[in-house]
C-alpha cells in the first residue's frame, strides 16, 4: 500500500497581560504554543484534500491549546501562584 501523510506545524509565541489579584501589579508574560497536524491519501488519490486537512487539523489544535491555555504563572512582584484563567486580564 502506498499512501503520503503530510504535516503541518503551527508555533507562535504570545504575549499575556496580567494583572495579579494579590498586590494589584500588572505584568506580561510570554507563553510559546506548538501544534501539529496530519492528513493522508491513500495511493496519491486526494493529495490537495489531504493537504487541507493538515492545515484545518493544526489550526484547530492551535486554537483549542490557545483556549485552553491556563498554566500556573506566579507573579514576579509578591511571587503569589495562580492559574491564567484566575488573574484578571
Amino acid at each position: 500500500m502506498f499512501s503520503i501523510v503530510y504535516s503541518s506545524n503551527l508555533q507562535a509565541r504570545l504575549i499575556k497581560l496580567l494583572k495579579c489579584k494579590r498586590c494589584k501589579k500588572e505584568y506580561v508574560y510570554p507563553i510559546m504554543i506548538h501544534a501539529l497536524g496530519t492528513g493522508g491519501a491513500f495511493l496519491a488519490i486526494g493529495l490537495e484534500s489531504a493537504k487541507a486537512e493538515s492545515k484545518r487539523e493544526v489550526e484547530a489544535v492551535f486554537d483549542r491549546k490557545v483556549r485552553l491555555c491556563n498554566g500556573r504563572v506566579a507573579c514576579p512582584t509578591c511571587g503569589s501562584y495562580a492559574k491564567f484563567g484566575q488573574y484578571d486580564l
